[in-house]
């Protein structure tokens, strides 16, 4: 189950993280940071129709990445457009 889960995440969601292009072991985040059920704890049937109903809320992150987006968005105040605007302008 949990290969079959991660070979359909990393099908949809890529096996990189969206900020830091690590490869690895990988979060799935909610880009606007509220609570959701941890998909390694789904099955199947309720990961495919959360991911066909709302597929462009979800990025896939590494944990480093995760913890600092978090950190971002509670102690800065931050949203996900934000954060990804900073790190274009850091690209520059």
């Amino acid at each position: 189950m949990r290969e079959k889960r991660k070979a359909y995440l990393t099908e949809i969601f890529g096996s990189k993280c969206t900020v830091c292009d690590k490869v690895g072991i990988m979060i799935i985040h909610r880009k606007d940071g509220q609570k959701h059920k941890v998909f390694g704890v789904m099955n199947m049937t309720e990961i495919k129709k959360e991911v066909e109903n709302h597929r462009e809320e979800y990025v896939r992150v590494c944990g480093i990445c995760h913890a600092g987006i978090h950190w971002a968005m509670e102690y800065l105040g931050l949203t996900w457009n934000d954060i990804i605007s900073g790190l274009k302008i850091a690209d520059l």
